[in-house]
């Protein structure tokens, strides 16, 4: 069912940050920058901020990368999101995006104003060598980054262009059926009305993405055994916040593997059902389900 409590407008009752992880492509030295703020002047960490009202979100994380290290780049994969949905007093949600990218254009920063000190690339050794980061973690989303880059997220879009004026969840369910002859197919649920189509839930404020998971399987199935799934990671996001404040949602589709048989995972009424899949996508889908810290989006929700 839509939120209709909640009207996500960047800015007010949403708020996007995104940052981008860059490698230099001979070396793999990483692009870091040194904050010029008050509160953390002289630390360092990847180039990061806001996304503003009505602005992509890759056109956002292309304008922080510029403005805090003075290059341009091209952004290769979206790696990793973070959420809560208890933001601003309980009043919000906030996402942060980090990308992948590297170098197109531009100049190494070395002069300082209000957007940052300078930028460095730093080595490994370095990295690990150093004490004084912005961030708690930051060598750990270094290294994510460097993992999924490593080839399985090249040539991927980023970002689909869809705009949307909810907060949403589309759930890719999977379940697999074993035979006697050893075959084992790949089934993937499907909401039949009012035309058949992927399950989508609404992200809801003070609600962990693992609880309502929980409570659509519980709805579609009729039992609490059901809640035996597994998410994987992200597939894709949907985000396009251009055409007016109204669009400033997302979707987020999330693959999420059925621990229960096929043969006891039975929907409740007639309103889903188990949708067979294509040898092809089986074998993509098979990818993603073997090794998600490469293939897939990381999501971290509190």
């Amino acid at each position: 069912k839509p939120n209709t409590s909640f009207e996500p407008i960047v800015g007010q009752t949403l708020h996007y940050t995104v940052g981008a992880i860059v490698f230099d492509d001979r070396t793999g030295d990483v692009l870091l920058i040194q904050e010029s703020k008050a509160k953390c002047r002289g630390l360092w960490t990847w180039p990061a901020g806001k996304a503003e009202p009505r602005e992509p979100l890759l056109e956002a994380v292309r304008r922080e990368v510029r403005e805090e290290s003075g290059y341009d780049i091209a952004v290769t994969a979206l790696v990793v999101i973070d959420s809560e949905s208890n933001a601003g007093r309980g009043k919000g949600m906030k996402f942060r995006f980090t990308f992948a990218g590297r170098v197109v254009g531009g100049q190494l920063k070395t002069l300082e104003d209000r957007e940052s000190i300078r930028a460095k690339w730093f080595t490994r050794p370095e990295l690990l060598a150093m004490d004084n980061f912005r961030r708690d973690g930051t060598v750990d989303l270094i290294n994510t980054v460097w993992v999924s880059e490593r080839p399985a997220l090249q040539n991927v879009p980023p970002v689909a262009i869809r705009a949307h004026n909810q907060m949403l969840m589309r759930i890719v369910l999977t379940v697999v059926k074993e035979t006697n002859r050893g075959m084992i197919p790949r089934y993937v649920l499907v909401s039949r009305r009012p035309h058949p189509h992927l399950p989508v839930c609404a992200l809801r404020r003070k609600s962990h993405p693992n609880t309502i998971l929980d409570m659509f399987i519980k709805q579609v199935f009729g039992s609490n055994d059901m809640c035996q799934h597994s998410p994987s990671g992200v597939l894709s996001i949907e985000h396009n916040g251009v055409p007016v404040p109204a669009h400033d949602g997302l979707c987020l589709t999330v693959l999420v593997k059925c621990r229960v048989p096929y043969d006891k995972a039975v929907p409740a009424g007639d309103g889903y059902v188990w949708q067979p899949v294509s040898q092809r996508l089986d074998k993509q889908l098979q990818t993603y389900l073997e090794s998600p810290e490469i293939t897939l989006i990381e999501w971290s929700a509190e």
